[in-house]
């Protein structure tokens, strides 16, 4: 797994953004998103040339304090992630 992005200290970070985007032009790759150690997304398919948008400013998560936001792709994926976060501490 990879770290996007942990609040460290006393801060608490309001993300409004998550977008994953597979950059491969052949497959599909899947992607688990874990906050804190608890997955909330779980082997979703992103395909081909394709985006997911996981949190949006409708629907924000809040990053507690030395809590980390981590990711984990399929063996031979090709995903990149793009996070819009705000610090509320």
């Amino acid at each position: 797994s990879t770290t996007l992005l942990t609040a460290t200290g006393s801060h608490v970070f309001r993300i409004v953004g998550l977008r994953v985007v597979n950059v491969t032009n052949s497959t599909a790759s899947t992607v688990t998103l874990l906050v804190g150690g608890a997955e909330f997304l779980h082997q979703v398919s992103v395909a081909a040339n394709a985006t997911l948008d996981v949190i949006t400013k409708d629907f924000p998560l809040y990053l507690e304090e030395n809590v980390a936001l981590t990711a984990t792709a399929s063996a031979s994926s090709t995903l990149r992630v793009l996070i819009v976060y705000e610090d509320v501490s």
